[in-house]
C-alpha cells in the first residue's frame, strides 16, 4: 500500500522510522543544517533550490511543486 502525502510536512509527520535518520541522509546530500530541515518539515520555510527540491522529491515521492504547498 502506497500512501500519498500532500507535502513534506505530511511525509515527516507520518514517518515509520526516526525522522533523524531521514534528516541525516538529506543533510549529507544537500549540506543543509538540521534547523533548516526542521523548518522545512514544519513548512516554516522552504527552498527554491532545484537540487534540494529534486532530492526531497526523490526521498519522499512528492512532486517538487507540492513539497511546500500548504493544505487548502
Amino acid at each position: 500500500m502506497t500512501l500519498e502525502y500532500q507535502n513534506f510536512a505530511d511525509f515527516c509527520s507520518n514517518l515509520s522510522y526516526p525522522k533523524i535518520e531521514l534528516f541525516r541522509e538529506i543533510r549529507k546530500k544537500l549540506d543543509v543544517s538540521m534547523v533548516t530541515l526542521e523548518r522545512w518539515a514544519r513548512l516554516d520555510s522552504q527552498t527554491k533550490n532545484n537540487e534540494a527540491l529534486d532530492v526531497l522529491s526523490q526521498v519522499t515521492g512528492i512532486e517538487p511543486e507540492n513539497l511546500f504547498k500548504r493544505h487548502e
